[in-house]
């Protein structure tokens, strides 16, 4: 792959991260299953694809994926015990 087509999908999978830790805290409706998680599942799809380039700027998109991870997780636990 060329470096501007992995720069272009850095990108992509970076605002789909970011997409994913914004969305992924909305648990009303089920509203992080429907929109969030599949934003962070192809951002994690394209993660793979470029990792293998070994840019130190990719970790930061796995970072993104698990602090979302982690706040839409803590977002359901506090919903289920609140409701």
């Amino acid at each position: 792959m060329s470096n501007d087509k992995n720069a272009v999908l850095f990108y992509i999978s970076f605002i789909l991260a970011v997409l994913f830790l914004i969305y992924g805290m909305a648990w009303a409706y089920f509203f992080a299953l429907i929109f969030a998680y599949p934003l962070g599942l192809i951002s994690f799809l394209i993660w793979i694809k470029i990792k293998s380039d070994n840019k130190k700027r990719n970790s930061s998109i796995s970072a993104v994926l698990i602090a979302g991870l982690i706040l839409s997780m803590l977002s359901l636990i506090v919903t289920l015990i609140v409701n």
